[in-house]
């Protein structure tokens, strides 16, 4: 299917809809998608493999950068200052739906994530950093696992309003739950 603005101007409105649902209507999403024409997309100056084969606190960090510092760059009027929060979305799909694991089925393949940058990215003139956000794929399907995107937007989103994965990030076990001792 066609991944032009409208796809992704989609998603953003399940995101809207999803998180003022279960906030009852105490949280409001607006957003912008970029560029404004319809079948625009920006391209960052490295290829996704380049930013794929760093360990992710490196690479995703520098196209974190990459991607600020070009849109700073090619839309000037933009004002930084007016967003609470920043979502990337990058082509493909994410390492966490590469099933397969083999090292020549995408290796490259970025985590899909919220991110705190160490440094923040300088946008207008020096006068907005940009601080955190999230990275996103276009899709989550492969390897014969169909997945919902919006349901991992809606997680990666709910990191930005600082909530917490409730399982362990390095084997994805689950972290939470009760335990008795019953004497």
């Amino acid at each position: 299917a066609p991944h032009g603005k409208a796809y992704f101007e989609s998603h953003l409105e399940a995101l809207k809809n999803y998180w003022e649902t279960v906030s009852k209507g105490k949280l409001i999403i607006e957003y912008d998608v970029l560029p404004v024409a319809d079948t625009e997309f920006f391209q960052l100056p490295q290829s996704m493999a380049y930013y794929g084969q760093k360990p992710p606190e490196l690479g995703l960090a520098e196209l974190f950068r990459d991607t600020w510092q070009m849109v700073d760059q090619l839309e000037p009027a933009i004002d930084f200052s007016l967003y609470q929060s920043f979502v990337i979305f990058h082509a493909g799909s994410d390492q966490q739906s590469n099933l397969s694991f083999s090292p020549t089925n995408t290796p490259h393949d970025l985590f899909t994530g919220f991110i705190i940058m160490g440094d923040s990215v300088l946008v207008d003139d020096s006068t907005f950093l940009v601080e955190e956000g999230l990275i996103m794929p276009e899709t989550i399907s492969q390897d014969t696992r169909i997945g919902a995107l919006n349901a991992v937007l809606a997680h990666e989103f709910g990191h930005q309003l600082g909530l917490v994965d409730l399982y362990n990030t390095r084997n994805f076990l689950k972290m939470c739950g009760l335990v008795l001792n019953l004497f």
